[in-house]
């Protein structure tokens, strides 16, 4: 190899680097997902409701207020939490965001009242992260 090719297939490796480096999730938005959000209502107007099946491919889901999910987000220690943007300024708006790897995955924005079994279970009340499998069940009223 010539020492011209050689620094031509130096410059293109390094072009494409970049241009990879530029498509990683740090520089990505998440956009909140409306099939996703109606998938989880239904799901959780169910007496009992399971997450698993709602999405494929998460192992932590963390539900908070909108308002409240920034700081959430930080407390867990979630991978490109920037991500997330434009998130509603109100209490009565959960965020159901799945994690994989400590990084978001996707998310979804749903009430409150179109989700109950969900409200009571916010992070900011328990705490908590919930790992894949936990079953969230009804409140009663």
């Amino acid at each position: 190899m010539t020492p011209l090719s050689r620094r031509l297939a130096a410059g293109l490796s390094a072009c494409l680097l970049t241009a990879a480096m530029g498509c990683s999730p740090a520089e990505s938005t998440l956009e909140p997902d409306a099939a996703l959000a109606g998938r989880i209502t239904e799901t959780a107007g169910q007496a009992e409701c399971s997450l698993d099946g709602v999405l494929e491919g998460w192992d932590t889901v963390l539900i908070d207020n909108a308002y409240h999910l920034p700081s959430a987000l930080k407390e867990e220690g979630v991978a490109y939490r920037g991500a997330i943007k434009d998130l509603p300024q109100q209490d009565r708006t959960l965020a159901v965001v799945f994690l994989r790897d400590g990084a978001a995955v996707a998310y979804a924005l749903v009430g409150q009242s179109d989700a109950p079994a969900l409200a009571g279970y916010q992070n900011q009340l328990t705490g908590e992260a919930y790992p894949y499998g936990t079953a969230f069940t009804q409140p009663e009223p």
